[in-house]
C-alpha cells in the first residue's frame, strides 16, 4: 500500500464504484495545473539485489524486466549461428530514473511538441515530490525528492523514454534499450564494423557522463 492505505485490490474490486470520482479529480487537477501533495509522496521498499545486506547501495527500488534481453539475445545469436563475429557493449545507466533532472526533461517535452499547460501539469507533478523508506511496519522521515521521476506509472516509464529517445541519435550500430536496460550490438567482421560499434559506443554515450558507466564488452 502507498502511503494513503489504499490496498490496490480495493480499487481493482470497485473499479466501477470509483472510476467516475476519480476522473472527475484528475480532470480537476489537469484543469487547474496543480497536483495535490500527497498525490507526490511515495513509499519505496527496497529489494535486495546483491553483495552484503547491510549496504544500502545493494538494494533496488523495484522489480527489473528481461523482455529488452531476451529480445536481443535472440538477435545476436541469430547473426552467430551465420558465423559473424559480433561485439555486445553492455551500459548501465547508473539509478537511471533517480536522475533525470527535471529541467532536460521538461526542455525535451517542449521539442517534442507537447503544449504549455501539458508540460506544467508534468513540472508541477514532479517538484515537490517526497517519499520514505518502509520495510515491514518500520518507516523513515519523509525526505525531498530533487531530481528524478516515479518509478512504477505508465506517466514514470513514458517520461523516462522520452528522456533517453534521442540516445541513439546518429547512432550507425543496433542499439536496443528498454527503459534503463541499454546494448549496443555490432558486427566486427571487418575494421570498419569494429570502428563503428567503438565510435558508438565512446564518442555518442561517453560524453553523457551523468548516467553512464561502462559494466562489460566482449565478443560472443
Amino acid at each position: 500500500m502507498g502511503p494513503d492505505e489504499m490496498h490496490l485490490r480495493v480499487l481493482r474490486e470497485l473499479a466501477d464504484e470509483v472510476a467516475r470520482p476519480l476522473a472527475i479529480i484528475f480532470e480537476k487537477s489537469w484543469q487547474s495545473g496543480e497536483v495535490p501533495t500527497n498525490w507526490k509522496r511515495g513509499n519505496r521498499t527496497p529489494i535486495f539485489k546483491k553483495g552484503k545486506k547491510e549496504d544500502p547501495e545493494n538494494y533496488r527500488p523495484g522489480k527489473s524486466c528481461l523482455t529488452n534481453l531476451v529480445a536481443f539475445y535472440d538477435g545476436v545469436r541469430a547473426l552467430v549461428d551465420k558465423g559473424r563475429a559480433t561485439d555486445v557493449i553492455y551500459l548501465d545507466l547508473c539509478k537511471a530514473f533517480d536522475t533525470v533532472p527535471h529541467d532536460i526533461l521538461v526542455s525535451k517535452l517542449e521539442r517534442h511538441g507537447f503544449d504549455g499547460w501539458a508540460t506544467w501539469w508534468i513540472r508541477n507533478r514532479l517538484d515537490g515530490r517526497t517519499q520514505r523508506v518502509v520495510v515491514n511496519s518500520s518507516m523513515s522521515k519523509w525526505i525531498s525528492v530533487t531530481s528524478g521521476i516515479p518509478q512504477g506509472s505508465v506517466l514514470g516509464l513514458a517520461l523516462f523514454n522520452i528522456f533517453v529517445g534521442d540516445m541513439d541519435s546518429g547512432i550507425e550500430c543496433t542499439l536496443s534499450k528498454f527503459a534503463n536496460d541499454t546494448k549496443l550490438c555490432g558486427v566486427v567482421d571487418t575494421l570498419e564494423g569494429r570502428d563503428t560499434i567503438q565510435r558508438a559506443g565512446s564518442v555518442r554515450l561517453q560524453p553523457r557522463k551523468s548516467t553512464v558507466s561502462w559494466a562489460a564488452s566482449k565478443e560472443v
